[in-house]
């Protein structure tokens, strides 16, 4: 998973032998698409899913790997239809739950990612996934704030830094009207992840928040000058704009 260059010759020259079963030809073509996926090739890794779907429609890789491309690129219906697709086949296969919250949560539909993300049977080693998942649509929907940051704070003592979950405990802080705590993480943020917007915007909200103007000014013009649209991230997560 950390070599995509590698793994993508390797299937290439898998896919390209005369003699093979479709469902192992399948097998190949998504296991280059995931590795097309983390090498930001979108369109390629559609393609190779596609392919992989067409040679054994049972292909639950190549479903949630085409699912999720879907669900990145703005096709929601079509990801979903997948997602489903995936779960008749293998209802209790843990990577449609993890891949579906996080689609969700990208479309901002919080309520079905926590659905997702609180599916209770996963393997070995997927916990602290979930419990990432459980933090983030929690903190951005608003769901049970005192829930949301037991979630988080047990996430991170999991994963400790983890920019995306500093993040969402400092959402969480914000809402619960905590700035000096929301300050804390956003601050943690900004300073390992310097090209994060997100983090200097909502740094900018808790000094705010705290009457430190000047200090919340500067983090604003700064978190615009990394994305111009950053406070509309925070928008969709119930937070006032700066």
């Amino acid at each position: 998973a950390f070599e995509p260059a590698k793994i993508v010759t390797a299937c290439t020259a898998v896919i390209a032998e005369p003699v093979l079963r479709p469902s192992a030809r399948a097998r190949a073509y998504a296991a280059r698409g995931w590795a097309r996926m983390r090498q930001d090739d979108h369109p390629g890794a559609r393609a190779d899913f596609d392919a992989a779907v067409t040679l054994d429609g049972d292909n639950i890789s190549a479903l949630l790997g085409r699912g999720t491309v879907d669900g990145g690129d703005g096709k929601l219906d079509a990801a979903l239809a997948d997602f489903a697709r995936a779960q008749k086949l293998e209802p209790r296969n843990q990577g449609v739950y993890l891949d579906r919250a996080q689609v969700l949560i990208n479309h901002h539909r919080y309520d079905e990612a926590l659905a997702d993300a609180e599916f209770d049977r996963y393997g070995t080693g997927a916990g602290r996934a979930f419990l990432a998942l459980r933090c983030r649509a929690r903190a951005y929907g608003g769901i049970d704030l005192d829930k949301a940051r037991l979630v988080c704070n047990q996430a991170l003592w999991l994963e400790p830094n983890q920019p995306v979950l500093l993040e969402a405990r400092g959402i969480v802080a914000l809402k619960q009207k905590r700035p000096e705590a929301a300050l804390t993480d956003f601050a943690s943020l900004s300073a390992s992840q310097p090209k994060a917007a997100r983090g200097w915007y909502g740094k900018a909200l808790a000094e705010q928040a705290l009457g430190r103007a000047d200090e919340a000014k500067a983090d604003f013009a700064k978190a615009r000058t990394l994305r111009a649209d950053v406070a509309s991230d925070f928008a969709n997560f119930g937070l006032p704009q700066g």
